[in-house]
């Protein structure tokens, strides 16, 4: 998913892993860690939903590079009315438990105005009261580019208590490389230009970057990048085979080569004041050392929920949601004007979806010894490097599953020799 660094992603599948195949990676520490591993089946569920993303425009103010969104030229929006009955229904589903994050994203939501969310803010608490759990609590996110933050935008994150989450690649020639205006131009002044205000205003903020083939080698200017402008919290997403992004600098690179970045930003992050946290290390230091059996994924139906601009919405991945396809015509399973939960539950497209990305996630669970740290990776990767749900390993899951888990474990050695 190339997008949401606000956003929490969400804990939304359960996995017994009384019977998989023990893990070949960081063997001593497994043993020690995870006692209990060994080879087992997982149990799917419906929910819950933890994460609702809402399409407010398709458009897009940029044209990044490796962007995967066909109509990011299309100057679309949804009606703010249409926000009251997508929170009641979400909530009416069944599906919530406690809570939920929602996510303005896909398309560049600030090319909207202020004015434009105060309205749908209202709407959402009005779905909210109308429903038949109206004490949910629902944090409401945004994920930008940041070039257009101004003093405006800065009280109505600060008044709304919004979170906020900044796409930025590192220092200014990486990330204007890829992230670009429709002219070419670069767009790193800005970005920074509108970090600057969201800090002088007091206003806390999450960033993502996208790693290219590039940015593996310069962990020393990435780090430094991020001390410098003061960030404190980084995700690493990697350039993804998405939809309108059929290829990446990253399937030339060996996990060893990316193992190589995160273990040197890792050693460089422990010596330098003011280094940021890394989503990645992060989570999967949770999980390893957790001995839960709860995983982050897609497969896991109405975990994610994503609607675009005209009330048509899918379930798995969120990156499926503008896409058309010759086996599956689209991933739609409904539309909130008309559909609810229960219908896309009962609809053909959904039982066929969720058959064919049930049969992945068992490929997974039979051939992969890391399959404890996913549950069965993301639908949209499989489908988009190999034309099908039922695929296993992907480049996204050998990157940022697989070779995080080993460097992640033989830290975790290191730190217990």
């Amino acid at each position: 998913m190339q997008g949401p660094a606000a956003a929490p992603l969400p804990t939304d599948a359960r996995i017994t892993t009384a019977g998989a195949a023990q893990p070949r990676m960081g063997g001593s520490a497994w043993r020690r860690l995870w006692p209990w591993a060994g080879p087992g089946r997982g149990d799917r569920h419906l929910g819950p939903l933890k994460l609702l993303v809402l399409q407010s425009t398709g458009f897009c103010n940029l044209d990044c590079r490796y962007c995967y969104l066909a109509d990011r030229h299309v100057k679309s929006r949804m009606d703010p009315a249409l926000v009251e009955p997508i929170v009641r229904k979400t909530i009416d589903s069944g599906f919530v438990k406690g809570g939920f994050s929602l996510l303005w994203h896909a398309g560049e939501p600030l090319t909207l105005p202020p004015a434009y969310y105060e309205e749908a803010m209202a709407r959402m608490q009005a779905g909210r009261a109308a429903s038949t759990c109206s004490d949910t609590d629902i944090a409401v996110h945004i994920q930008t580019n940041g070039v257009l933050i101004n003093a405006e935008w800065c009280d109505f994150i600060r008044r709304q208590g919004v979170r906020i989450g900044i796409s930025v690649d590192g220092p200014a020639d990486l990330h204007d490389r890829m992230r670009v205006t429709r002219s070419g131009g670069g767009t790193h002044a800005a970005t920074l230009a509108g970090i600057k205000r969201l800090q002088d205003a007091g206003i806390p903020f999450n960033t993502i970057t996208v790693l290219t083939a590039e940015a593996l080698e310069r962990p020393e200017d990435l780090l430094r990048f991020y001390v410098d402008a003061g960030i404190r919290t980084v995700g690493f997403n990697v350039e993804e085979i998405e939809g309108e992004n059929p290829t990446s600098s990253l399937s030339r690179v060996t996990p060893e080569a990316y193992a190589q970045f995160l273990k040197r930003f890792l050693e460089l992050s422990r010596r330098t004041p003011g280094a940021p946290r890394v989503r990645e290390f992060d989570a999967m230091h949770r999980l390893i050392t957790g001995g839960g059996d709860t995983v982050v994924g897609q497969f896991t139906p109405f975990s994610i929920v994503s609607v675009d601009h005209l009330g048509n919405f899918g379930t798995f991945s969120p990156e499926l949601l503008d896409v058309k396809s010759d086996r599956y015509g689209d991933f739609l399973i409904g539309n909130f004007k008309t559909d609810d939960y229960a219908s896309a539950v009962r609809s053909r497209k959904y039982r066929r979806l969720n058959r064919d990305i049930a049969k992945g996630v068992a490929a997974c669970r039979q051939s992969c010894s890391y399959f404890r740290l996913c549950g069965g990776g993301a639908p949209a990767n499989k489908y988009f490097e190999h034309g099908s749900f039922e695929a296993t390993e992907t480049l996204y899951c050998r990157l940022t599953k697989k070779t995080v888990a080993d460097v992640v474990l033989d830290d975790l050695e290191r730190q217990l020799a």
